[in-house]
């Protein structure tokens, strides 16, 4: 019998939310025992309080995009608690990551015929934010920000129009800063993008970090020179297809810790969500220390 008390926490807001569509997978559950605790918070504060109340529940199930498990990594990052994800956002790279090609409906069914623990990294910045996915300064918040306008186009395809677009506008917004990893510095100038990932694809689609694990205990560092229009669109392509680590005006490491430190403040994205203005910023990986479900076969 899978005797279950699991936490499950429904975002109402995501794009793919359809509530028949929820209690179909939630169903599953149910005829198999699990006891679940159903959850529709209303805002960003209301899901933090829940899921920070997990204590005394074998699993916590997310109904969401990145930004939700993001929500989950601050409050369940080393905990004993394991997640699993109901993909219901945008991009839903972390489901893709930890899941691959699964159907969430199957997905659900072998889980509820028994599952096991793994760990993922997870990061963390000097102020305590947690990201599942990654951050970026500069070039990247651009197209999360234009690509909340553009939803209607669907979540690939809405951030893909938006990098077009702010490479036609927004490309000229330089920062200057200085980067330090583990203790080195390893670059000071003029940048178009700063990002720092733990899973290898970004925004739906862009491959900007081709040799990134959520596994190995690193975060990999992607640093974009200064660059003009032309030199942008021809990286884009790159991009599509990871094979851009090896160009000249390309910086990209793994680190277990980073330092960014920028002359003037630039608008700063976590996991797809902006989180405002920033003119430093410290942060390091926490190896395996979100704990996952995966179903057994």
């Amino acid at each position: 019998m899978f005797a279950l008390n699991i936490l499950v926490v429904i975002n109402r807001r995501a794009k793919g939310f359809n509530s028949k569509t929820v209690e179909e997978y939630l169903s599953i559950l149910r005829t198999k025992g699990a006891k679940l605790d159903v959850n529709y918070p209303l805002s960003v504060e209301q899901t933090i309080k829940i899921l920070c109340g997990f204590k005394g529940y074998d699993l916590v199930i997310i109904g969401g995009g990145d930004g939700t498990v993001s929500l989950a990594s601050q409050c369940l990052i080393h905990s004993n608690v394991p997640i699993s994800v109901i993909p219901l956002g945008r991009g839903n790279t972390f489901y893709k990551v930890v899941y691959g090609d699964i159907k969430p409906k199957l997905l659900l069914e072998k889980i509820s015929r028994g599952f096991y623990t793994d760990s993922v990294d997870v990061g963390i910045t000097d102020s305590g934010k947690t990201f599942v996915l990654g951050l970026s300064l500069g070039f990247m918040p651009k197209v999360v920000s234009t690509a909340e306008r553009l939803r209607a186009f669907g979540g690939r395809t809405s951030y893909a129009i938006s990098a077009v677009l702010n490479m036609i506008s927004n490309i000229r917004n330089i920062l200057s800063t200085t980067i330090t990893i583990d203790n080195t510095s390893i670059f000071k100038g003029r940048a178009t993008l700063i990002s720092i990932g733990n899973t290898p694809i970004r925004a739906g689609r862009f491959r900007l970090f081709p040799e990134a694990s959520i596994k190995d205990g690193f975060l990999d560092v992607l640093i974009i020179r200064e660059v003009n229009r032309i030199e942008a669109l021809r990286l884009f392509r790159k991009i599509l297809r990871g094979d851009h680590v090896k160009e000249p005006v390309v910086t990209y490491v793994k680190a277990q810790s980073i330092k960014i430190t920028l002359e003037k403040p630039a608008l700063m994205e976590i996991d797809g969500d902006l989180i405002g203005f920033k003119n430093e910023v410290e942060v390091k990986c926490e190896p395996s220390s979100l704990l996952v479900a995966r179903p057994y076969g």
